[in-house]
């Protein structure tokens, strides 16, 4: 009997620590919040602009969110949602949440996701104050490729009306072939908003 109880305690010892959906905080391997795991990874990996990747939005496929830290909780959890894609780029002090979809657009990076490359991506546990459990965040994958040598498999058409400084406007159809393209036709439309808005 005694045996049963020292078993029966080890296996449930052993299925706590490896089982990341466990709501035991102090018998897991993570990080104690998602604040915490923020910042880490921007001290970590150089962010200093974060993006965020989708293809349903018909302005721009890449969308600013912002410098640095991450403050807004909303948008946190969206960042480090287990079913999004994180591409790092430490030497342009760049992060890139990404849609599955829009990973799927990328054959350099849905190579590097399967196969013999799936060593390069890990991701974190965190403390989940939302779900009240450890739960598993986003894939992330470093990479030190040139933006502009991360070419997608199918361009992107970009649909947007731009307003002069004269004050007409005129429908735009841009088309974006890379991850560079995308970041500075991104970078292109905020700034001229900006302006405009400034005037």
């Amino acid at each position: 009997m005694y045996n049963n109880i020292i078993i029966m305690e080890y296996l449930y010892s052993f299925l706590n620590i490896h089982n990341d959906n466990s709501s035991n905080k102090e018998t897991n391997t993570y990080i104690n919040s998602i604040e915490e795991l923020e910042q880490k990874n921007v001290i970590k990996y150089n962010i200093m602009e974060t993006y965020f990747g989708g293809t349903l939005n018909h302005y721009f496929e890449v969308e600013y969110i912002c410098g640095d830290n991450i403050t807004n909780k909303t948008v946190l959890y969206t960042a480090y949602n287990q079913y999004n894609i994180v591409l790092l780029f430490p030497i342009y002090g760049l992060r890139i949440i990404c849609t599955q979809k829009f990973i799927d657009n990328i054959p350099l990076v849905t190579n590097m996701l399967s196969g013999e490359y799936s060593d390069v991506v890990y991701c974190d546990s965190y403390w989940s104050d939302i779900e009240s459990k450890i739960v598993l965040g986003s894939k992330y994958l470093i990479l030190t490729s040139e933006l502009e040598s991360i070419l997608y498999k199918n361009n992107f058409i970009n649909i947007n009306r731009r307003i002069t400084l004269d004050g007409t406007s005129e429908i735009r159809r841009e088309e974006t072939s890379s991850l560079y393209e995308s970041i500075k036709y991104t970078n292109t439309i905020t700034n001229e908003s900006y302006l405009l808005a400034s005037r």
